[in-house]
């Protein structure tokens, strides 16, 4: 079933799953304790109350759908940035300070007429970093990216967005705060990208910048539409991770097995038409492999004005945060991933 490789990489398949399975036991143990009580005496497990509290505040009337170029993505690109200071996710390399324009990205974009905006689209991303701990992984990134834009108001009606995507960024903040406390090998880049839904504008601008720089970036995890999970075998929540040929089989068979130990039933999927709807699309264009975390199917509020937080299912949407974090920790590990070494 995995026929694919990373090119010239020579996959040690047997030590890195070894290593996966044994954190995934401890993965199962955490997830049949983590309820809203444990998680917050835990600062190591993700916390269904922060992950309600992103989802509400991103989701709010007030945000008025966090569309570009507006000021309601203004508010919340300042919300994240707020949240990458109090966690301790300082900004990128040479953008030091305190103001939090510091963690935006700015990037200007010509459009189509024919799409919902002419002209010129300027709007930024949201970044952060948490340097890596190991001298010789520490000049890899990881990327773990969500989208922070929704759509316009039509007919007076407000699309709040909830589960696309603030649940993908609440997620996101999570892991980043957890991250924060225990850093990893690897550098990590938690990245809230603007202009998603006006066809991935922020993510292609930043691997643009990325690949220009000649950055080594090891992989890409994006999360996106996440509040309404599907069901899997035997009734587990149903969790789609998407990849084709260019994603190494080692970075797949990991994240599954992190599933497996959370409860969540991760699949692939290789419809184009679905592959290429979200920011993990332009680090696959640019030969870096991607991870796609998104909903078993969509959903009946997506893109209307139902999408609203009263709607999450708050203990599928930590299960998975806990998937993205232990892969995230893997990933940021070992030593042959991916080809990197």
């Amino acid at each position: 079933m995995f026929e694919f490789e990373c090119k010239g990489v020579r996959l040690v398949r047997a030590p890195i799953l070894a290593a996966i399975l044994l954190a995934a036991m401890s993965i199962e143990t955490q997830a049949q304790s983590s309820d809203r009580s444990s998680s917050a005496a835990n600062p190591y497990l993700p916390s269904a109350d922060n992950l309600m509290r992103h989802v509400y505040a991103l989701a709010d009337d007030s945000m008025m759908g966090r569309a570009v170029h507006t000021e309601g993505y203004d508010m919340a690109a300042r919300y994240v940035a707020e949240e990458f200071r109090r966690v301790g996710v300082g900004p990128r390399a040479g953008q030091g300070g305190s103001d939090l324009t510091h963690y935006f990205h700015t990037f200007e974009y010509e459009f189509p007429p024919e799409s919902w905006y002419e002209g010129n689209v300027v709007s930024y991303n949201v970044i952060g970093v948490v340097p890596g701990n190991n001298p010789a992984l520490a000049s890899e990134q990881l990327v773990v990216s969500a989208h922070l834009d929704h759509v316009p108001q039509r007919g007076g009606q407000i699309f709040n967005g909830a589960s696309d995507n603030a649940s993908g960024v609440a997620v996101m903040l999570e892991v980043a705060r957890l991250i924060a406390r225990r850093p990893v090998g690897r550098t990590v880049v938690f990245a809230a990208f603007g202009a998603e839904e006006v066809g991935h504008v922020g993510s292609l601008m930043l691997v643009d910048s990325l690949v220009e720089h000649a950055v080594p970036v090891i992989a890409n995890i994006n999360i996106d539409d996440v509040g309404h999970l599907g069901r899997g075998p035997a009734g587990r929540p149903l969790m789609a991770a998407l990849h084709e040929g260019r994603v190494c089989v080692d970075l797949f068979d990991m994240i599954r097995v992190h599933g497996d130990g959370a409860g969540v039933a991760i699949t692939e999927r290789y419809r184009d038409d679905v592959f290429t709807r979200s920011d993990h699309y332009s680090f696959y264009l640019a030969d870096i492999p991607a991870i796609f975390f998104s909903s078993g199917g969509e959903h009946q509020w997506l893109h209307t004005p139902q999408d609203d937080a009263d709607e999450m299912d708050w203990a599928q949407l930590q299960r998975l945060t806990s998937v993205v974090y232990q892969s995230v920790r893997s990933i940021s590990e070992h030593i042959d991933m991916c080809g990197s070494q």
